[in-house]
């Protein structure tokens, strides 16, 4: 199993000069990380990084050892040429690098390009069909994977025969199914990975209650507003959904944040192998930390998973 640590998206402000995510880089090179991962979206007031290559590029300009991965990228808004330009160059770094793709859910961005919602599933596999012609016929380094929270989506990446990157609050039951799912399509074991969310403790006991109320549950609830989520009685704007729904939502994000001591994230690790999981992202930075916190929830993060880490460099 590779692990990963994540995700920078560069929501500082004017603070976002990139420092702050080569030091997070080098740091998660040394403690032997797969990649530091990356995220991007478009038209976001607040800084969001709206291309990965570049900041790929740069973490890997500036740092000896460390991959980079994006999870996701929004193919829907690339123009393939250049994107696969951009690969190009980074594959020259000769290091790990996993770009995995996905159709995009926010309004402001398919406004903002002029791309109809409802066009999106289209215009998605067929840039992927380009994209994947384009990295095999090079038999390039690149590893692309699709990002999937649908089912339909783990079916788009069965038929192109590609791994799938399940989001953060994919249950083990529902990775079981979804692998089953693409297993029945694909007609091959394939690869799959996971982003799981990661609070460790600080100095004092209640230090993780209070991380995950100043940092997580705004970002769960920036995308709760914004995506549709199934609900018993079938899919549902977020923004839309009742008090039950919403505390059903919530819940469920909680309930595969890994929030605690160290020795939860390892469990869970092994958890996630038994499964058939390859590759984890572990998110350990989130919007609103300062750049210290960002370090320390690094260090926590490292220590945590040292020994897998260890295994994976033998």
């Amino acid at each position: 199993m590779r692990v990963g640590a994540g995700f920078l998206t560069y929501q500082q402000g004017v603070a976002a000069d990139g420092d702050f995510e080569r030091i997070m880089a080098r740091r998660a090179g040394e403690a032997g990380f797969h990649a530091v991962w990356f995220s991007e979206h478009h038209f976001a007031p607040d800084g969001y990084l709206p291309s990965a290559v570049p900041a790929m590029a740069d973490v890997l300009a500036r740092t000896n050892r460390i991959g980079v991965g994006v999870g996701v990228a929004l193919l829907p808004f690339h123009d393939i040429p250049r994107l696969d330009a951009g690969l190009r160059g980074l594959e020259r770094f000769g290091r790990p690098v996993v770009y995995a793709a996905a159709v995009g859910y926010r309004d402001e961005e398919f406004d903002g390009f002029g791309v109809r919602r409802r066009d999106r599933g289209r215009l998605f596999e067929a840039r992927l069909g380009e994209l994947v012609t384009r990295l095999r016929a090079r038999n390039s380094a690149v590893e692309l994977w699709v990002g999937a929270v649908a089912g339909a989506a783990v079916d788009r990446a069965a038929r192109f025969g590609l791994p799938v990157l399940f989001p953060p609050g994919s249950s083990p039951e529902e990775l079981r199914r979804r692998i089953q799912r693409y297993r029945s399509v694909a007609g091959r074991p394939g690869a799959f990975g996971v982003v799981r969310d990661v609070v460790l403790g600080g100095e004092r006991p209640s230090d993780v209650e209070e991380t995950v109320e100043r940092l997580v549950v705004p970002m769960y609830r920036d995308y709760l507003h914004r995506m549709v989520v199934s609900t018993p009685h079938g899919p549902r704007w977020g923004e839309a959904l009742g008090s039950a729904d919403t505390a059903a939502y919530y819940a469920r994000m909680r309930a595969t944040m890994l929030a605690g001591e160290g020795p939860v994230v390892e469990t869970e690790l092994d958890r996630l192998d038994a499964l058939g999981i390859d590759l984890v992202v572990l998110r350990c930075w989130y919007p609103g930390s300062s750049r210290d916190e960002g370090l320390r929830a690094l260090d926590r993060l490292t220590s945590a998973v040292a020994p897998r880490l260890a295994q994976g460099r033998s």
